[in-house]
């Protein structure tokens, strides 16, 4: 990414820069918050037509991957303090992104009625005794979902949790890899 395209201004809480290149364009934006806010991204200037896009996130927490269809023109992000975000628009997006897929049978808890999935890039990220779920947790339902994260980036680990009913534990898996 070489040429500066516009950069939004969001005022003094966040900064951002625009790039282009020949993979594509991309916005990364920081905040310097000491609160959690809002804002609202513009992303018109750098979607290119007919193109999905990938919205990052980072923060203390973890690193969170989402896959935006092609036309989206906006996001509405909470950001944490001293979290960035960064959007990339690439002119070819077929193999930029890479997902894994996460499988997991009812059958194998007594009770279960859905199957959620905690994940992050780093193992310590992960207690199997919490239950007020971050982030990044992934309701899979009854249990295949594909993860919003990037293989590129580094290993996942992640660890399935089976609730019942009530969305009570009842059962944490050992941590994985994928």
């Amino acid at each position: 990414y070489q040429s500066r395209l516009p950069s939004p201004d969001y005022g003094s809480q966040v900064e951002c820069t625009a790039r282009s290149g020949s993979p594509g364009n991309m916005l990364l934006c920081k905040s310097f918050a000491d609160n959690p806010m809002t804002v609202t991204f513009d992303l018109s200037a750098c979607a290119i037509a007919g193109q999905q896009s990938l919205q990052e996130y980072i923060s203390p927490a973890g690193i969170g991957s989402t896959v935006n269809p092609s036309g989206t023109t906006s996001a509405t992000i909470s950001l944490e303090p001293g979290a960035a975000v960064w959007f990339t628009f690439p002119t070819i997006f077929a193999g930029s992104f890479r997902q894994p897929t996460i499988s997991a049978s009812l059958a194998d808890v007594p009770n279960a009625a859905k199957v959620v999935v905690q994940y992050a890039y780093a193992p310590y990220a992960l207690d199997p005794t919490q239950t007020d779920y971050s982030p990044f947790t992934l309701d899979c339902g009854g249990g295949t979902c594909s993860l919003p994260v990037d293989q590129a980036i580094g290993t996942i680990y992640y660890q399935l949790v089976y609730l019942n009913a009530a969305s009570k534990v009842l059962s944490v898996s050992g941590l994985q890899t994928n």
